[in-house]
Order: structure tokens, then sequence, then C-alpha cells
């Protein structure tokens, strides 16, 4: 989506994922964004996913990583922000096909490998 900044951006998305205009039986939003943590807080990118079976099912996961400032670029362990309304949804299922995912991205899977932190 194309505005003049982010948080435009993801505003209008978030609009457009709601609305359920889609034309799809499943959508995701993805954004760059910031989640706060135990230790610190952290860039992330931040995945919203909702589906047309089940509509008022809302499903949002943060992959936290540390941007090359001071070191190394780092990717850490997925957060799971939300999972409202998904009580016929196997959420180990999502999981594992976010991670299987990852491993069919030749170059994705090569970042990822290289650059996961488990400690966060």
């Amino acid at each position: 989506m194309a505005h003049d900044d982010l948080e435009s951006a993801v505003a209008a998305g978030k609009a457009r994922l709601q609305s359920g205009e889609l034309d799809a039986d499943d959508a995701a939003l993805i954004y760059d964004g910031r989640i706060s943590l135990a230790t610190a807080k952290f860039d992330a990118i931040i995945i919203e996913m909702q589906t047309e079976f089940s509509p008022e099912s809302k499903a949002t996961i943060a992959i936290p990583y540390s941007p090359p400032v001071n070191g190394a670029f780092r990717v850490h362990k997925p957060k799971l922000l939300q999972w409202d309304h998904c009580d016929d949804f196997d959420l180990n299922w999502a999981l594992q096909s976010f991670f299987e995912g990852v491993a069919e991205h030749e170059k994705g899977n090569e970042v990822w490998t290289r650059c996961l932190d488990e400690s966060v």
C-alpha cells in the first residue's frame, strides 16, 4: 500500500483487512513495527491475519528482530500477540506452516538460520 508514511499505510491496511472486501478466503497484513517484550522494545515484522470463513477470528504474530546497528542482524523467535476467537484453528499447525514457509524460501531460510537468536 503506497502512502506518505508508514503509520498511514498501516492504518489503511488494517481498515482494508477488517472491511471484508478483499475477495479472498484468507488475508494477511504484514508491516514493520515495534513490540514490547519483558526485556526491552524490539523492531518486529507484524503479521495480522484473518479468514473469511470466520471473520471474527483474529490472529497476530510478531517476528522481533535486532537491526545491525550495534553488531550483526538478529531475528528472534516469533511471538503470538493475538489469538482471538480462533477456537476452530490449530495454533501449532499455523506455526508449523509459518516455519515450513520460511524453509521453502531459499534466501529467507539462509538468513533465518544464520541470524536466529532464540534468547529473546
